[in-house]
């Protein structure tokens, strides 16, 4: 079996859940290159999690080269940019969710690495987190006949911090796009149209 070499970009909170689940696979992954403008936080993240080489930007990190595979963990306001220095160095690239903060941009980022033949995904792992496999499988079965409505309701405490919280569609891009995935993947087809309600506590 291969094991990938990979290169992080961004050394933040997210990153630190990356790095724990790759350290369970050291027979498939290694992550051997990474990279965030802040040099104290970079140089913890390489110490703490023994990360031989580290850069400043993602175009020094292009230019070595020497890895498999880019794991993008950056806010989505820099993220079209990061995805255009990384699809130049033509390998694949791994992004966390949201993709981007607008359609527009996300297309462009889509564009930028199909005109490097790279392949793209975004992490949807909630798709194993919750009995979407299970529901997948029912409906599969015609046991519930065929589904033409999905009613989520998700009541929950959750506090976020960092450049999250100043997004327009902080509950959507956070959780939302993790159910959207879900249903999609449960149901086997595409969206014909979403609606969606947010509701804040004045406990909270």
């Amino acid at each position: 079996m291969k094991r990938y070499d990979l290169a992080l970009v961004g050394c933040g909170g997210v990153s630190r859940m990356h790095l724990e689940g790759y350290r369970r696979h050291p027979d498939r992954l290694r992550v051997v290159a990474a990279c965030d403008p802040d040099p104290e936080r970079l140089e913890n993240c390489r110490r703490e999690h023994g990360i031989e080489r580290g850069f400043p930007s993602p175009e020094a990190m292009v230019e070595d080269s020497n890895w498999d595979v880019a794991v993008v963990c950056t806010p989505t306001s820099i993220r079209e940019a990061v995805v255009r220095t990384l699809a130049s160095a033509g390998k694949p690239i791994f992004v966390e969710k949201p993709l981007a903060d607008t359609y527009e941009e996300a297309r462009r980022i889509v564009e930028a690495c199909r005109i490097h033949s790279v392949p793209l995904a975004v992490d949807q792992n909630f798709r194993y987190h919750y009995p979407f496999d299970t529901a997948r499988q029912i409906i599969g079965e015609a046991r519930l006949g065929t589904v033409h409505t999905v009613l989520h309701q998700d009541l929950m405490f959750r506090q976020d911090q960092g450049w999250r919280v100043e997004q327009p569609r902080h509950a959507l891009s956070v959780m939302g796009i993790h159910w959207l995935d879900g249903f999609r993947w449960m149901l086997g087809t595409e969206a014909a149209s979403v609606s969606c309600r947010t509701y804040a506590s004045p406990a909270i």
